[in-house]
């Protein structure tokens, strides 16, 4: 009897050379990854783990054997921070910090939580207070305040020529007094301004301009020339004017509606601003919007630049190019977000995107586009990447490029995120997020367009920009907090240095590694070659830096647990094939962790044909 030949089982041969980022998606594409952590799209089509980051520390050195860590440990936590000059700028509670020390004059108002430092030249103004910092080499140097109120008690009102001298303004006068005598004098106010007229050689002769002036015991920088203020007189009179002149102890007003009597007053001089609920700047102004009460208690909805060059005054409005601007809007609904990109300057409600453009107040021209805009809540995402605007919307992160937004987000959910926070750097766009508690930096390549999933073990709150490194300043436990910066990415570092202050010669700066990181990346379910293929082999390409770590686990058929396949660590940097026979099934998932620095090159898949029986009637 003879027997028929077997036929040899049929072997196929796939390979997954490109992987695809992060997609938390029920079905995901071979090379992709339903869930991950630490990869990054630096080495694509490769997989690769993230940059190592370092640890900034400070410290002054007690004696040649010990240092002292010099900690970051606010009374209360921080509400706003910004790279400034090469330094870190910071609020907390009521203090504004720069160069290692408290800004005087700069009080803020405690119960603000949404605050913004925004460089402004050499300088930066922090809004919604309204206190525009100045700086120099060594420091603060000074403040100026958009808005204030001051008390003068036993002020002294009254008249200076245009050399600030006082000046006996005598009688104020629309015309000249009948059968006057030589030397008599009197304040003539029928003109745009009083002007102090004497009776010499039978005529009337122009002596100087007269301007109101109140002698005050202020500091300097609460008022300027060109500032609007609103000033208050004991027994009811109230009157705004332009300040022309703010030397110590004495501010000079442009004010010609009616004459004031010199005297003692109690006084009461008032600035204001809008309150503003997101600002930017753009074009050497300072621009914010706000929907709700203005400062005088009316309902706005509205958007606002400041004078040009000056981000202190808001109320400028004399028809030339430097004024100020302010226009309302019909559009409904609280403005969620501000951002600039090119030429054109964006305010977005959660469903609008406002447009304006132009050069002066005179030509300011607004755009209002029904789209989809930054979502309530998560303002802190719009940030400008390639002459783009990308934000967190309520559809997920989204793309504005001057036509209309669009989602770049499709592979994984954004529904459940809060408290984010977003930074664009070397290409790509970075999401910090909390989703379910835990915290994740959500990383988007303009170059590849793949989505990347780093953690957030540290809780950063600030990304700042600091000698072209990206340091991350983030917040520990305890009370009062601590808060440490962490170096995005070792390899663009730089030389350390005291971030925070001038250099001391005490003072030991430095950067240590952050602990070794762990990653890992889990497949989305894959097929042998068929429905009726199994899975018999798997072939690693891997390269392993010093003492890293890379290990490989198999899910079989939905099972409810991982096979370990292998785990190898290497003391020296390698690379190598890691062939595994596997479990036979027909689908599988693969999970890929480890520590330190790893790349796959590719995964082999070798599976069988199986036999199959056709026709088959139940």
């Amino acid at each position: 009897m003879r027997f028929p030949f077997l036929k040899e089982l049929q072997r196929r041969r796939s390979n997954i050379a490109f992987f695809y980022g992060y997609e938390h998606l029920q079905k995901v594409r071979p090379g992709a990854f339903y869930d991950m952590k630490n990869l990054s799209s630096d080495k694509y089509p490769l997989l690769s783990v993230r940059p190592d980051r370092l640890m900034y520390y400070r410290g002054r050195r007690v004696d040649e054997n010990r240092v002292e860590e010099l900690t970051l440990s606010p009374q209360t936590p921080l509400t706003a921070a910004a790279a400034v000059n090469g330094t870190v700028a910071m609020c907390s509670g009521d203090k504004v910090y720069y160069y290692g020390n408290i800004v005087a004059d700069a009080v803020l108002d405690p119960a603000v939580a949404n605050r913004k430092i925004i460089p402004f030249g050499r300088n930066f103004f922090v809004v919604p207070d309204g206190k525009y910092v100045l700086t120099d080499e060594t420091g603060a140097c000074g403040v100026r305040h958009a808005a204030f109120t001051q008390a003068l008690l036993g002020a002294e009102v009254g008249y200076v020529n245009e050399d600030g001298l006082p000046v006996d303004p005598g009688a104020f006068l629309d015309a000249p007094p009948a059968n006057p005598a030589e030397n008599d004098f009197y304040t003539d106010i029928s003109g745009d301004e009083y002007l102090l007229m004497r009776y010499t050689g039978g005529a009337w002769q122009r002596v100087s301009a007269v301007f109101p002036a109140i002698g005050h015991n202020m500091a300097g920088h609460y008022a300027a020339p060109g500032d609007k203020v609103t000033v208050t007189l004991s027994g009811g009179a109230s009157f705004t004017a332009e300040v022309t002149g703010a030397e110590t102890g004495r501010m000079t007003l442009r004010y010609t509606a009616a004459p004031l009597t010199p005297g003692e007053y109690m006084v009461r001089v008032e600035k204001t601003m809008p309150p503003l609920d997101f600002a930017v700047e753009h074009e050497n102004r300072v621009w914010g919007c706000r929907f709700g009460k203005n400062e005088k208690g009316e309902f706005v909805n509205e958007i606002y630049a400041s004078a040009l060059g000056d981000p202190t005054v808001w109320d400028r409005f004399s028809g030339i190019s430097t004024d100020s601007y302010a226009v309302s809007l019909g559009c409904p609904g609280a403005f969620t977000g501000a951002a600039v990109t090119g030429g054109e300057l964006i305010f977005f409600k959660e469903n609008f995107l406002i447009r304006v453009c132009g050069a002066s107040p005179q030509d300011y021209t607004v755009n209002v586009i029904p789209a989809r805009g930054v979502a309530q809540g998560h303002g802190d995402t719009c940030v400008q990447l390639n002459e783009k605007i990308f934000y967190l919307s309520a559809a997920g992160v989204t793309v504005y490029d001057g036509a209309l937004p669009y989602v770049i987000s499709p592979e994984f959910s954004t529904h459940g995120f809060t408290d984010t926070l977003a930074f664009a750097y070397g290409g790509k766009y970075y999401l910090a997020a909390a989703e379910n508690g835990v915290r994740r930096i959500y990383i988007y390549d303009t170059a590849t367009g793949l989505w990347h999933v780093e953690d957030d073990d540290f809780n950063v709150r600030f990304f700042l920009l600091i000698d072209s490194a990206v340091f991350m300043l983030c917040r520990a436990g305890g009370s009062p907090p601590t808060y440490r910066f962490v170096v995005l990415n070792a390899s663009e570092a730089g030389a350390a240095r005291n971030i925070i202050g001038p250099e001391a010669q005490d003072l030991v700066c430095r950067f240590d590694p952050a602990p070794q990181k762990s990653w890992f990346a889990e497949t989305g379910q894959l097929n042998g070659g068929g429905n009726t293929a199994i899975l018999r082999m798997l072939v690693f390409r891997v390269e392993l830096g010093e003492n890293a770590l890379f290990r490989a686990e198999l899910r079989c058929d939905n099972a409810g647990r991982w096979i370990p396949l292998f785990a190898i660590r290497r003391l020296k940097t390698g690379a190598f094939s890691v062939p595994v026979n596997t479990p036979r099934c027909n689908s599988f998932s693969l999970r890929l962790s480890g520590e330190g620095d790893v790349t796959v090159y590719s995964v082999g898949l070798v599976s069988e044909k199986t036999g199959e029986v056709r026709f088959l009637v139940q």
